[in-house]
């Protein structure tokens, strides 16, 4: 269940593309894990609006410790433009059970599932935003839930069979090994089980892909292959590559093609 929130935050006041900087009301509430577990939600949402009535967007944030200073800064920013935007924690990470690619894709499917049930009126349009390993969750989500209409993935580990492979040994066995159990070596299956299968739910779903063309976790190469295998999947697929750009500096270059292409969405219908 998803239970109310009483804070409040300011949003900024950088004026742009879709009233981006509007006022925006946000707070913490929680929901529920499929295994119990009492998770964080936070919630925004434009000043003076009903949060129903508003198109819905849902953050996924990457890391494995959950939502840092700058995903909250990220929600507001994208509520300001007129969304309700939901961004969850995920299971088992402040206990350091952190997963990928596995049930807190089935929890936050149900929490996507819960928003998007149609009401009088009919229903908004619902886009998912997701970096690094909320970029897996997101295509994962994709691959199950038909009522998405978009998506902004940012620098995703898709292929965690190939990422595995790369000579990042810090990343491989800090996180991958930790997360998935074993060497890919070992379990070469399961690290496919976890990997973006490459279906689509909604085959006309329209997706922007952020990546940097420096990043030595996500390689160009890697993204090239992803953005080949849903286009043969139908999805129309937009692309934005920063030159200079790792990882963990695509996250704060994402505002501006994100609000780009949330526009020509929202104005598409």
């Amino acid at each position: 269940s998803i239970s109310s929130s009483s804070a409040l935050c300011q949003g900024d006041k950088a004026g742009s593309l879709l009233e981006l900087g509007r006022e925006v009301r946000a707070g913490f509430s929680s929901y529920e894990s499929l295994n119990g577990e009492r998770l964080l939600l936070f919630q925004a949402w434009p000043e003076g609006s009903r949060r129903e009535e508003l198109p819905r967007l849902v953050y996924l944030h990457g890391d494995f410790v959950g939502l840092r200073r700058i995903d909250l800064n990220l929600v507001r920013r994208l509520a300001g433009l007129g969304f309700w935007v939901l961004a969850p924690e995920y299971r088992g990470e402040r206990e350091g059970r952190a997963v990928l690619g596995g049930g807190e894709v089935d929890d936050i499917e149900r929490l996507v599932e819960r928003i998007g049930e149609p009401r009088e009126g009919g229903v908004e349009p619902l886009v998912l935003v997701g970096y690094s390993r909320g970029g897996l969750v997101g295509l994962k989500l994709l691959e199950r839930v038909e009522q998405i209409d978009g998506a902004v993935l940012i620098a995703p580990p898709w292929d965690l069979t190939s990422v595995a492979s790369l000579p990042q040994d810090d990343f491989r066995r800090r996180w991958l090994k930790q997360l998935i159990g074993c060497e890919v070596e070992d379990c070469p299956n399961e690290y496919g089980r976890k990997s973006f299968g490459g279906k689509l739910a909604n085959g006309e779903v329209r997706i922007l892909v952020l990546a940097g063309e420096r990043d030595r976790i996500i390689p160009p190469q890697e993204v090239e292959r992803l953005v080949g295998l849903l286009r043969r999947r139908g999805a129309q697929v937009e692309v934005h590559l920063f030159p200079q750009l790792d990882h963990e500096a695509v996250l704060a270059a994402s505002l501006g093609p994100t609000v780009e292409f949330l526009a020509r969405l929202l104005e598409s219908g």
